[in-house]
């Protein structure tokens, strides 16, 4: 999970509990967040594709625009909850947003 905010990954796995899925040896959410600038996201995106994660969850614009650069292969989810779809996903990508 590329976010800075320990909330909004709280909320994350709360969805997944909700939805029946417990955080296990199976079900690994790791968050990545750090110092200010694009250059971290794409070093932490470029992390998580070479771990070979299931998917990468991206908790604003920046950290989606990183994901998207960094694979086409790994679903993206983007998770905006100012209600903007982030500029990262399109019809042809592997990225999907949701918003509050």
């Amino acid at each position: 999970m590329l976010t800075d905010h320990v909330k909004l990954a709280a909320i994350f796995v709360q969805g997944l509990r909700d939805a029946d899925w417990e955080v296990s040896e199976e079900v690994i959410v790791e968050r990545r967040g750090g110092a200010p600038g694009a250059d971290r996201w794409r070093a932490a995106a470029r992390e998580l594709v070479a771990r070979r994660v299931s998917a990468l969850v991206a908790g604003d614009h920046a950290a989606a625009r990183a994901a998207r650069e960094a694979t086409d292969a790994i679903p993206i989810v983007a998770i905006d909850f100012e209600g903007r779809v982030p500029a990262a996903t399109s019809p042809d990508s592997s990225a999907t947003s949701a918003t509050r």
